[in-house]
């Protein structure tokens, strides 16, 4: 596309074990374009600031989850006239979209445009300087200190720990957010969908960038949440 993209996914909770992450070039069903979020950006877009569009010809290389035939959720994400300033230095101003799901949002725009940032205030990760977020789940608001308990997040700066296994990763890093650990063989059919079949039991230490990332959507996933965050995916 010449620039990055961040994706939101939304639907089927029943993900543990019976979801494949796998990588494919397909349009996305609706974009975010932050360039045009920020100051000075022109008025060039038809959304204007920070607008929702439909865009059926852009593509983005994005996750794309095969479920297993479990129920689907109902997830609405609302951003209402969102701006973020760090110090004196506006990143975006007037984002407003209303998105239903299930389905898929791309955030784009070139480095430095604000697109993490965007993607951690909707997590409930960072506070935005003005504006509001709202997300529904099956009709009901989850406040912004609950939203951990109904997203994943996968992202290139969330890190693992080194001296643990996969398996251990996985365990542990759910039992933090959740308080609840999971069981060793729904952590086991997880990771072996992802397929780390034969490495769920090595020290995430001796594995490649791309099996850490494998490691990072099992994280994000054996709490079946109905949102999906991926900041910079691939």
């Amino acid at each position: 596309t010449g620039h990055d993209a961040d994706v939101l996914a939304s639907g089927d909770r029943g993900i543990a074990g019976r979801r494949r992450v796998r990588r494919l070039w397909r349009p996305a069903r609706e974009v975010i374009d932050v360039r045009r979020a920020r100051p000075g950006g022109g008025s060039s877009s038809p959304a204007g600031f920070g607008g929702l569009r439909r865009r059926r010809s852009h593509r983005v290389e994005s996750g794309v989850l095969e479920s297993g035939g479990g129920p689907m959720s109902s997830v609405r994400l609302a951003l209402v006239d969102v701006h973020k300033r760090f110090n004196r230095r506006m990143i975006f101003q007037k984002i407003g979209v209303d998105i239903a799901g299930p389905g898929s949002v791309a955030i784009v725009g070139r480095n430095g445009s604000g697109k993490s940032t965007l993607a951690k205030i909707i997590a409930g990760v960072l506070a935005p300087t003005s504006g509001s977020v709202r997300l529904e789940v099956e009709g009901r608001e989850v406040p912004r200190e609950e939203r951990y308990r109904y997203l994943g997040f996968v992202s290139p700066y969330l890190m693992l720990y080194d001296e643990f296994t996969a398996a251990e990763n996985v365990s542990m890093l759910e039992a933090m957010r959740t308080g609840v650990t999971p069981s060793a063989s729904a952590v086991a059919e997880l990771l072996d969908s992802m397929g780390l079949s034969g490495r769920r039991n090595d020290r995430v230490g001796t594995f490649s960038s791309g099996m850490k990332q494998r490691v990072k959507y099992a994280v994000a996933l054996v709490h079946r949440p109905p949102l999906l965050i991926l900041d910079e995916p691939t």
